[in-house]
C-alpha cells in the first residue's frame, strides 16, 4: 500500500477530478472506510483509491493497493481486506 498526497489542477476539485476518473475508468465506484469516503478503480494491476482532504481545497490522498507477486486473489478483492479497512478506518487528517 502506498499512501501520496496529492494536489489539484488549477481549478479542479474532488468533484472534477471525480468526473474526470469516471470518464477514464468504467470501474469507479464510490468507497468509505470509517470517516474516510472516496472513489476506487483498477489502474492496470493495482487499485486505487482517491480522498479528498477535509479543509483543504488544493489536495487529496491518493492510496495505491499492490497486490503481492504471491497472492492470487483479484486486485478488486484488495479493497475489503480487514487490515486495510482498519488501516483507512483509523486516518484522520490533523491542519497543522
Amino acid at each position: 500500500m502506498q499512501f501520496e498526497y496529492g494536489t489539484y489542477y488549477p481549478g479542479e476539485d474532488f468533484a472534477r477530478l471525480r468526473a474526470e476518473l469516471a470518464s477514464k475508468h468504467r470501474d469507479l465506484s464510490d468507497v468509505s472506510y470509517g470517516g474516510l469516503a472516496g472513489v476506487s478503480y483498477r489502474a492496470g494491476d493495482h487499485i486505487c483509491l482517491a480522498f479528498p482532504i477535509p479543509e483543504d481545497a488544493n489536495s487529496y490522498l491518493l492510496v495505491t493497493l499492490v497486490k503481492a507477486p504471491d497472492n492470487d486473489d483479484e486486485p478488486e478483492a484488495l479493497p475489503a481486506d480487514p487490515e486495510l479497512q482498519y488501516i483507512l478506518g483509523s486516518v484522520s487528517f490533523v491542519r497543522r
